[in-house]
Protein backbone atom coordinates (compact mmCIF):
# COMPACT_ATOMS: atom_id res chain seq x y z
CA UNK A 1 0.00 0.00 0.00
CA UNK A 2 0.90 3.53 -0.56
CA UNK A 3 2.69 5.30 2.85
CA UNK A 4 2.45 8.70 4.04
CA UNK A 5 4.84 9.87 6.36
CA UNK A 6 4.20 11.68 9.56
CA UNK A 7 6.04 13.00 12.21
CA UNK A 8 4.37 12.55 16.31
CA UNK A 9 5.10 15.94 18.58
CA UNK A 10 5.08 15.03 21.90
CA UNK A 11 4.97 17.51 24.50
CA UNK A 12 4.69 17.72 28.69
CA UNK A 13 3.33 20.77 29.30
CA UNK A 14 4.44 22.46 33.42
CA UNK A 15 1.32 23.29 35.18
CA UNK A 16 1.07 26.94 35.97
CA UNK A 17 3.17 28.28 33.25
CA UNK A 18 3.85 28.53 29.18
CA UNK A 19 6.26 26.35 29.40
CA UNK A 20 7.23 22.49 27.87
CA UNK A 21 9.47 20.42 30.12
CA UNK A 22 10.27 18.65 26.59
CA UNK A 23 9.65 18.20 23.01
CA UNK A 24 9.62 14.94 20.70
CA UNK A 25 9.74 14.49 17.17
CA UNK A 26 9.07 11.10 16.26
CA UNK A 27 8.56 10.02 12.10
CA UNK A 28 6.66 7.40 11.57
CA UNK A 29 4.96 6.24 8.08
CA UNK A 30 1.23 5.30 7.71
CA UNK A 31 -0.74 3.33 5.75
CA UNK A 32 -4.06 1.70 5.55
CA UNK A 33 -2.75 -1.38 7.68
CA UNK A 34 -1.30 1.09 10.37
CA UNK A 35 1.40 3.06 11.55
CA UNK A 36 5.24 2.30 11.83
CA UNK A 37 8.07 3.91 13.26
CA UNK A 38 10.70 4.76 10.71
CA UNK A 39 14.96 4.46 11.19
CA UNK A 40 16.06 7.73 10.34
CA UNK A 41 19.93 8.51 10.41
CA UNK A 42 19.83 9.68 13.69
CA UNK A 43 17.94 6.91 15.01
CA UNK A 44 20.39 4.55 13.27
CA UNK A 45 23.12 6.76 14.49
CA UNK A 46 22.46 6.44 18.25
CA UNK A 47 21.86 2.90 18.53
CA UNK A 48 25.38 2.27 17.01
CA UNK A 49 26.61 5.00 19.63
CA UNK A 50 25.13 3.00 22.13
CA UNK A 51 26.07 -0.13 21.28
CA UNK A 52 29.68 1.05 21.38
CA UNK A 53 29.77 2.28 25.83
CA UNK A 54 31.79 0.18 27.83
CA UNK A 55 30.60 -1.85 30.56
CA UNK A 56 33.46 -3.20 32.53
CA UNK A 57 33.64 -2.45 36.04
CA UNK A 58 36.80 0.36 35.93
CA UNK A 59 34.57 2.16 33.02
CA UNK A 60 31.38 1.56 35.80
CA UNK A 61 33.23 2.72 38.97
CA UNK A 62 34.86 5.79 36.48
CA UNK A 63 30.68 6.72 36.34
CA UNK A 64 29.32 6.68 39.75
CA UNK A 65 32.49 9.56 40.49
CA UNK A 66 31.59 13.52 40.72
CA UNK A 67 33.35 15.54 38.61
CA UNK A 68 33.40 19.55 37.91
CA UNK A 69 30.51 19.03 35.82
CA UNK A 70 28.76 16.27 37.35
CA UNK A 71 28.49 17.27 41.28
CA UNK A 72 26.86 14.31 42.68
CA UNK A 73 29.22 15.14 45.83
CA UNK A 74 27.50 18.80 46.54
CA UNK A 75 25.35 18.98 49.45
CA UNK A 76 21.95 20.14 47.68
CA UNK A 77 22.48 17.40 44.80
CA UNK A 78 23.26 14.50 47.37
CA UNK A 79 19.84 15.79 49.28
CA UNK A 80 17.73 15.98 46.44
CA UNK A 81 19.03 12.22 45.04
CA UNK A 82 18.37 10.98 49.33
CA UNK A 83 15.14 12.30 49.34
CA UNK A 84 14.09 10.27 45.84
CA UNK A 85 16.38 7.78 46.75
CA UNK A 86 14.20 6.58 50.26
CA UNK A 87 11.16 5.97 48.23
CA UNK A 88 12.67 3.03 46.55
CA UNK A 89 15.64 1.72 49.03
CA UNK A 90 15.74 -1.81 46.72
CA UNK A 91 15.17 -0.87 42.95
CA UNK A 92 17.24 0.78 40.96
CA UNK A 93 15.40 0.89 37.99
CA UNK A 94 12.45 2.99 39.97
CA UNK A 95 15.20 5.08 41.44
CA UNK A 96 16.36 5.95 37.60
CA UNK A 97 12.65 6.57 36.64
CA UNK A 98 12.30 8.54 39.49
CA UNK A 99 15.14 10.89 38.64
CA UNK A 100 13.63 11.24 35.66
CA UNK A 101 10.22 12.12 36.41
CA UNK A 102 11.89 14.62 39.27
CA UNK A 103 14.20 16.09 36.51
CA UNK A 104 11.31 16.18 33.87
CA UNK A 105 8.44 18.26 36.66
CA UNK A 106 10.87 20.33 38.08
CA UNK A 107 13.13 22.03 34.63
CA UNK A 108 11.62 23.90 31.72
CA UNK A 109 13.63 23.73 28.38
CA UNK A 110 14.84 27.47 27.57
CA UNK A 111 14.48 27.40 23.75
CA UNK A 112 15.80 30.79 23.90
CA UNK A 113 18.80 29.51 25.42
CA UNK A 114 19.49 27.41 22.74
CA UNK A 115 19.12 29.92 20.09
CA UNK A 116 21.51 31.93 21.93
CA UNK A 117 25.06 32.78 21.10
CA UNK A 118 26.45 32.18 24.97
CA UNK A 119 25.57 29.48 26.57
CA UNK A 120 24.77 29.54 30.21
CA UNK A 121 26.08 27.30 32.49
CA UNK A 122 24.74 24.32 32.43
CA UNK A 123 26.06 22.02 35.27
CA UNK A 124 23.65 20.23 37.86
CA UNK A 125 24.21 22.21 40.41
CA UNK A 126 23.41 25.67 37.92
CA UNK A 127 20.45 24.26 36.79
CA UNK A 128 18.93 23.21 39.87
CA UNK A 129 19.53 26.77 40.56
CA UNK A 130 18.10 28.62 37.23
CA UNK A 131 15.35 25.87 36.68
CA UNK A 132 15.45 25.91 33.10
CA UNK A 133 18.20 24.94 30.95
CA UNK A 134 18.83 23.26 27.56
CA UNK A 135 19.47 19.08 26.56
CA UNK A 136 22.62 19.32 28.71
CA UNK A 137 21.49 20.52 31.87
CA UNK A 138 19.10 17.84 31.94
CA UNK A 139 21.72 15.06 31.08
CA UNK A 140 23.70 16.96 34.15
CA UNK A 141 21.27 17.06 36.47
CA UNK A 142 20.14 13.40 35.73
CA UNK A 143 24.11 12.33 35.84
CA UNK A 144 24.70 13.62 39.03
CA UNK A 145 21.57 12.35 40.87
CA UNK A 146 22.03 8.74 39.79
CA UNK A 147 25.88 9.27 40.55
CA UNK A 148 25.17 10.82 43.99
CA UNK A 149 23.13 7.52 44.54
CA UNK A 150 26.18 5.16 43.16
CA UNK A 151 23.95 3.78 40.09
CA UNK A 152 26.40 4.61 37.00
CA UNK A 153 25.97 7.07 34.47
CA UNK A 154 27.20 8.63 31.82
CA UNK A 155 26.48 11.63 29.01
CA UNK A 156 26.47 10.35 25.69
CA UNK A 157 27.41 12.64 22.39
CA UNK A 158 24.33 11.39 20.29
CA UNK A 159 22.37 13.51 17.35
CA UNK A 160 18.89 15.24 16.80
CA UNK A 161 17.18 15.36 13.55
CA UNK A 162 15.48 18.40 11.95
CA UNK A 163 13.69 17.92 9.10
CA UNK A 164 16.60 17.93 6.61
CA UNK A 165 19.43 18.12 9.12
CA UNK A 166 21.55 16.34 11.85
CA UNK A 167 22.41 18.63 14.68
CA UNK A 168 25.21 17.23 17.18
CA UNK A 169 23.93 17.08 20.83
CA UNK A 170 25.26 15.75 24.13
CA UNK A 171 22.57 13.26 26.31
Amino acid sequence: GRHANQVISLCSHIPGTSHYSSYIRIPISVNVRGACFRNTPAYVYNMHKLKEIASDKAYLQYCVKATDYFQSDEAVIKDIAAKIAKRYPDDSYLKVLAVHKFVARNLFYDYDELQAKDRQDDSSLAVVKRRHTTCRGYVSLCVSLLRAMNIPAQQLACYLAKPGQMIDIEH
